[in-house]
């Protein structure tokens, strides 16, 4: 019954949008460069760029 209880408190808080944990990271992420969503050096940013990647 307790379980059940606790279940049921847990199943109320649960989140199905976006939740951003760590502000830090996501700062940092937002002002990375990106090839197609993908993380890249300033320098292979340039050569993907280049290369019609």
């Amino acid at each position: 019954d307790n379980a059940m209880q606790r279940y049921k408190e847990k199943r109320k808080n649960r989140r199905y949008e976006k939740h951003i944990r760590y502000e830090s990271r996501k700062l940092r992420a937002d002002t990375r460069k990106r090839v197609k969503g993908r993380f890249v050096k300033s320098n292979e940013a340039l050569n993907a760029s280049s290369n019609g990647g």
